[in-house]
């Protein structure tokens, strides 16, 4: 979650561990395995957040993603919500637009799932996230330098 919120400090940490049951059922909840977090943010960052991990999903090995108030999705209320084992590829590969409600109320905020094999390797989050963030500056410095000599 430091990650995220470095790197989109306008958003917010709703939570990540919470030992609990999933809303109105008895299975444990992703989040008591410590593997799940919730982040708020105004809707165009939102969507700017969601669609930023739905790009990076393989690298995350994000295993759900849901946009409750169609942030990233247009939906009808219901929300949308992606999941690795629908991702076939191709445009908006994992996704379902709900008609009823089924992931939760909507809200501005996200929730995500990373796998197991990513979120319990803190050296591989560390990796991921350096890599990240030398992209963004290598990005950032060759805008710099057309900036300066003109180039667009």
């Amino acid at each position: 979650m430091d990650w995220i919120l470095f790197l989109y400090p306008e958003a917010r940490n709703l939570g990540i561990y919470a030992n609990r049951p999933v809303r109105g059922g008895q299975a444990r909840s992703v989040h008591a395995t410590g593997r799940a977090l919730d982040i708020g943010a105004d809707l165009p960052l939102l969507k700017k957040l969601i669609g930023d991990i739905y790009t990076a999903r393989d690298l995350f090995q994000v295993e759900e993603i849901h946009d409750y108030i169609g942030a990233w999705i247009p939906t009808e209320g219901y929300g949308a919500g992606y999941r690795c084992d629908r991702d076939r590829g191709g445009l908006l590969a994992g996704w379902k637009v709900y008609d009823r409600p089924t992931i939760g109320r909507g809200g501005s905020w996200t929730h995500i799932e990373l796998a197991p094999t990513f979120s319990d390797d803190p050296e591989l989050v560390d990796q991921t996230f350096t890599a990240i963030l030398e992209a963004v500056a290598h990005q950032a410095s060759t805008k710099k330098k057309k900036t300066k000599t003109g180039q667009s």
